[in-house]
């Protein structure tokens, strides 16, 4: 009978046992005994590099232990009797661990492309947690069994559409793994790639799109060629087997349409980059960019939305109105900065709006409060982000008769 972890003696963390453990993992090691974090610094776990994580965690001064495993109690790890020396007799030989199951709350944030929502459904899913004497492992669950309990909640998908998922590592990118041309139940098509990783935080983005335009394209083509085909067959028969006449006047004009509409949104996106990327350039040089592009479009702690905020509107009010760069436009505008800041009108208002009561009653600000202080200090795990942070400054600006109508 194996001995529950709770039930171990603690032992303090060695070198080897964090050598070969990511951040994520190191994260969670920490929070299991957050209250040893040293002060004052406050321990955050997307700002804290993995060098600091270590050094605390190894420093004998702050107490960070681990369970101890059953066979270091012992000394003596389960024996395997298929495993023999030279000379024949057996040899000690660890069991492998299985990889431990857990089912946890995992909150999906969903991106509806088609209809321009956002909805937020937290569903049960079993994870798989691999351990060994690094510490623990990154959690991974299936997405076939992500996509049918998605399936059987509030927020279901109807088909046909493309779903994908944010790239752990590289989070500019998306991962589709399911594509349905079809109005066959997502929950029956088979997923690819089958696991992912489930970040720290127990949250993770999806996108739903549209099934790609060019398969329709290519859907209409073959219409279009099975009807020339029985033309050719049966001259007689062939306008009674397909759903529309292919001759129809309004077809080519459409085409046409659909084509000089692509070639002036193309001139003008070719005009608009010559603002978007001179910003790009510019934003990179002001302070803070990096941590505002590292944890874009991810769930911050209070903290970090603040900084967030600071970042947008800074940018916003220091390039706003200067000389532009497009042949034509005297003025900087709006809309080339929010491009620049890969962010929506309504974000970047958002944060302009946060900025300017944060000037007033903020840490620092001309006549500070308590209570919003306290609230943006606070460090909530796991965090609830701006969907939480931003209506409550702005609820507690209009009840102090401030007005922080949105710009």
């Amino acid at each position: 009978m194996s001995t529950p972890a709770s039930s171990l003696p603690e032992v303090p963390y060695a070198e080897s046992d964090l050598k070969n453990t990511k951040k994520p993992g190191l994260v969670a090691i920490v929070k299991r005994q957050a209250a040893k974090w040293p002060g004052p610094d406050v321990y955050d776990a997307k700002a804290t590099t993995v060098r600091r994580l270590k050094a605390v965690l190894l420093d004998s001064r702050y107490g960070f232990t681990r369970p101890s495993s059953p066979s270091t109690q012992d000394n003596s790890p389960p024996m395997s009797p298929l495993t023999q020396n030279d000379n024949g007799t057996p040899r000690a030989t660890p069991e492998p661990q299985t990889p431990a199951t857990l089912t946890r709350p995992v909150k999906l944030l969903i991106q509806d492309a088609r209809t321009s929502t956002k909805m937020a459904q937290t569903v049960p899913l079993v994870v798989v947690v691999d351990h060994d004497d690094s510490g623990p492992g990154e959690w991974q669950a299936g997405l076939h069994d992500l996509l049918s309990r998605l399936q059987d909640s509030n927020s279901a998908i109807i088909g046909p559409v493309r779903i994908s998922y944010r790239d752990p590592v590289d989070t500019e990118y998306w991962v589709p793994f399911i594509k349905v041309t079809t109005s066959t139940p997502l929950e029956e098509v088979q997923t690819e790639p089958t696991l992912v990783s489930i970040p720290s935080s127990l949250s993770l983005e999806l996108r739903v799109e549209h099934v790609s335009f060019a398969l329709i394209l290519a859907s209409l083509w073959l219409m279009y060629n099975f009807k020339a085909d029985l033309d050719t067959i049966h001259p007689n028969t062939a306008s009674s087997a397909v759903l529309f006449d292919m001759d129809d006047p309004a077809w080519k004009p459409l085409e046409h349409a659909r084509s000089r509409t692509s070639i002036k949104d193309s001139s003008k996106k070719k005009d608009d980059d010559n603002d978007v990327e001179w910003l790009k350039g510019k934003f990179e040089t002001l302070p803070g960019y990096q941590e505002f592009r590292d944890n874009q479009r991810k769930v911050q702690t209070n903290p970090g939305i603040v900084r967030s905020w600071g970042f947008i509107a800074n940018a916003s009010e220091t390039y706003f109105g200067k000389v532009s760069h497009v042949q034509g436009r005297k003025k900087i505008q709006q809309a080339s900065i929010n491009k620049a800041l890969r962010l929506g009108s309504s974000a970047v208002s958002e944060a302009k709006n946060a900025t300017r009561i944060l000037k007033l009653y903020g840490p620092g600000g001309t006549s500070p409060a308590r209570e919003v202080i306290d609230r943006v200090n606070l460090i909530e795990d796991p965090p609830q982000g701006a969907a939480a942070l931003y209506p409550f400054l702005r609820d507690w600006a209009k009840e102090h008769n401030m007005d922080s109508t949105e710009e």
